[in-house]
């Protein structure tokens, strides 16, 4: 028998194997037969069969690595996979550098050691897939049809990388390794379609890293290009718009036309009508088309695409198992969509369920996974929302912590660091807004700076980040009256609107702001240019939110506010009866229990008592009293709010005490007033006007 027939005699030997069901032939153990082999071709003295013997153990051990890693993506069983990579170590081990099957072997080894570095985390599995492929391709012609192959492998190693510690010469590399594997491979190739989907790929992870559109775009072509080059009932077609779908997201987010968004959600629909419902890819699918529809929530505020998004991520979650390295992320973002409709109902269940599935995903999450400072940012922010909510100021404390962890755990020039920075200046310029230490709204600020010196001009998230710096600097202003600091948030305000699109969803948002900073100017200098500016940004605002949107009612009641500025300059009546039917709609938009209620029944109750004030109508300055009492009433003691509210409150029941002279009013607002001293810090700006509101009390409760 030649060395050519018994090599395709156990060629074909073991694509029976292959081909056969893995339980067909449990007693079958292929490693002793290798050690037979190697035992009798030592002892042979035949040379030309010590030759046969060790070339038929160089191709049994190397189908047994095959076998085993089928078996490994059957049944996803960690001690099959260990098993490949020792038998592939082994086949690498016994074959001569200069045998032409060494790069085939090498590729492979790096391939089951890229699967283990997804199941394990560890950084030493990837290296040594990316030193593997490096020697792959060393060991093989320029002209050798595997190479393309072994270059794309290469590239997608590099990506892995590069997502693992954000060295973004990784990702240039891994651009220029699929650039090049793409280039040799012919158009009608049949691997062709894949190399282009891995190409998108690492584009469109540019994208995110530089926010340079052209990658996006080109992520884009090179995906439908793979589309078109693959037949309509091809098992990888679905993958290929999945992929289409999240960039046609991103091209969203980024320039906020709705078009593209329908299109993402077009194309994951398509898609999950031919995936069957037990295929492995199914979950994958249901989290992408679960946070497409999260987006269009934010963009109509429909709540039936918010609920759709939870319904598929929870169908996600359930058909994921327990163990299966992607369960973190869908776990992740169905506590995101679920914070999302907290903020819509205020029903506190979903706050709670969302911080549980959060740290449900950490708990799942090895400590030095990539993964887990992303998980640490969003329980970050449930936190905070809960603090919110009900003003224990230990979950404030606790989101400072885990965004200060997420921090800490990821490389300076890690693409996400300027986001996170960002969050970390909200969260401590939260804490400023409840203890009143100026070190945390300094703090805020030097965050936010960073995270805008850090962000890119052209970048999509530059925008956001410059809206929440100008909203820091506001509050400092407002603390330290420098002006320079209400000039700064001014002008950061207009530079986040002149980076975002007309028709993009957060514009409004950013118009708003600048409309309270333009009132704020106003306030201070008194030109009434500011004001009308305020105005007519705060109706724009309005303009672009549609009737149902969950921020109508902060706009609504901004608009009122800076109505009733006007009406306190000019004495227009008109522009008070506005305010008032501003504000009344504003409450009447928001739910009965939802945090923010508070704050509008306590600016509906100043503008019902400024028209009191014009107009002597008792009903005015009671109704004031109810709404104060209303606020204060659902606002939790430790609020950083709840001060304010009791000393409005106490402002309303004395001018009813000197209407009346009900003596009741007087105690009640003396009760209130002390109330509002022992909830301010001695150190805030405001303390030392409530306690000479107090004494002014006192000496007239003195005089009764």
């Amino acid at each position: 028998m030649s060395f050519t027939s018994t090599q395709l005699l156990i060629f074909h030997l073991g694509l029976e194997i292959v081909d056969s069901p893995s339980d067909e032939h449990p007693e079958w153990e292929i490693p002793p037969v290798v050690d037979l082999a190697t035992s009798f071709a030592e002892e042979t003295e035949t040379s030309e069969l010590q030759i046969l013997l060790k070339d038929m153990c160089h191709i049994i051990t190397s189908l047994y690595n095959i076998l085993i890693t089928i078996q490994y993506e059957r049944t996803g069983n960690l001690l099959d996979l260990e098993a490949a990579i020792n038998y592939a170590e082994e086949a690498v081990a016994a074959t001569p550098e200069d045998h032409p099957n060494r790069a085939g072997l090498l590729n492979k080894l790096g391939v089951n050691l890229i699967s283990r570095y997804k199941e394990t985390g560890n950084l030493q599995d990837l290296e040594a897939a990316i030193n593997y492929a490096e020697e792959a391709m060393a060991a093989t012609p320029e002209d050798h049809p595997a190479r393309a192959a072994y270059m794309n492998d290469l590239g997608n190693y590099l990506r892995s990388r590069y997502e693992r510690l954000g060295n973004l010469q990784d990702l240039d590399a891994a651009i220029a390794r699929s650039e090049t594997a793409v280039e040799a491979t012919p158009e009608d190739h049949h691997g062709r379609a894949g190399l282009l989907k891995n190409l998108g790929v690492c584009l469109s992870r540019r994208y995110g890293r530089t926010g340079y559109m052209q990658d996006l775009e080109t992520a884009i072509n090179y995906t439908e290009e793979a589309m078109a080059a693959t037949p309509e009932d091809h098992p990888a077609r679905a993958a290929y718009m999945n992929d289409l779908g999240n960039y046609l997201r991103s091209r969203y987010e980024r320039l906020g036309n709705l078009q593209d968004l329908e299109a993402a959600i077009a194309r994951l629909n398509a898609v999950m009508e031919t995936i069957p419902e037990e295929h492995h890819s199914r979950a994958g699918l249901l989290n992408n088309l679960g946070v497409c529809l999260s987006m269009r929530y934010e963009r109509t505020g429909y709540l039936g695409d918010l609920e759709a998004a939870i319904t598929r991520l929870e169908a996600g979650v359930k058909t994921t198992p327990e163990d299966h390295p992607n369960r973190a992320g869908l776990l992740n973002n169905l506590g995101v969509c679920l914070s999302r409709r907290y903020e819509r109902t205020a029903n506190l269940q979903d706050l709670e369920a969302a911080i549980n599935y959060t740290e449900e995903a950490m708990a799942a999450t090895p400590e030095e996974q990539p993964d887990r400072a992303g998980l640490l940012n969003n329980l970050g922010s449930h936190l905070s929302r809960r603090y919110e909510r009900a003003g224990n100021l230990q979950d404030l404390e606790a989101a400072i912590a885990s965004s200060e962890a997420a921090l800490k755990a990821m490389p300076e020039d890690h693409p996400d660091r300027a986001r996170w920075l960002n969050k970390l200046g909200l969260y401590l310029s939260r804490r400023y807004d409840r203890t009143g230490n100026l070190k945390d709204l300094d703090a805020a600020i030097a965050s936010s700076e960073a995270a805008v010196e850090a962000t890119p001009e052209d970048h999509p998230d530059r925008a956001r980040q410059l809206h929440n710096l100008d909203s820091h600097l506001s509050r400092r202003y407002e603390r330290t009256g420098n002006l320079l600091d209400l000039e700064a948030a001014i002008n950061y305000a207009e530079e986040a609107m002149a980076a975002t699109p007309e028709h993009h969803p957060t514009r409004a948002a950013y118009m708003n702001d600048l409309g309270n900073y333009l009132r704020s100017r106003y306030e201070r200098l008194g030109n009434l240019q500011d004001l009308d500016a305020a105005i007519a940004q705060s109706e724009a605002a309005m303009e672009a939110t549609l009737e149902n949107h969950p921020s109508r009612a902060g706009l609504l009641n901004n608009l009122g506010v800076s109505l009733s500025r006007r009406y306190e300059l000019l004495g227009n009546m008109q522009d008070l009866e506005a305010a008032i039917a501003r504000s009344e709609r504003a409450v009447e938009a928001i739910p009965q229990n939802h945090p923010s209620r508070a704050g509008l029944l306590n600016n509906l109750g100043v503008c019902l008592s400024r028209r009191y004030e014009r107009t002597g109508t008792l009903e005015d300055l009671e109704a004031a009293i109810a709404k104060l009492d209303a606020a204060v009433e659902t606002t939790p003691e430790g609020h950083p709010n709840r001060a304010r509210q009791l000393d409005n409150l106490s402002s309303y029941l004395r001018s009813r005490y000197e209407r009346t002279g009900d003596f009741q009013d007087l105690v009640a607002a003396i009760n209130y007033t002390e109330e509002a001293v022992a909830a301010t810090p001695q150190d805030h700006p405001s303390f030392a006007e409530l306690l000479e509101k107090l004494a002014g009390l006192r000496r007239t409760q003195s005089t009764c």
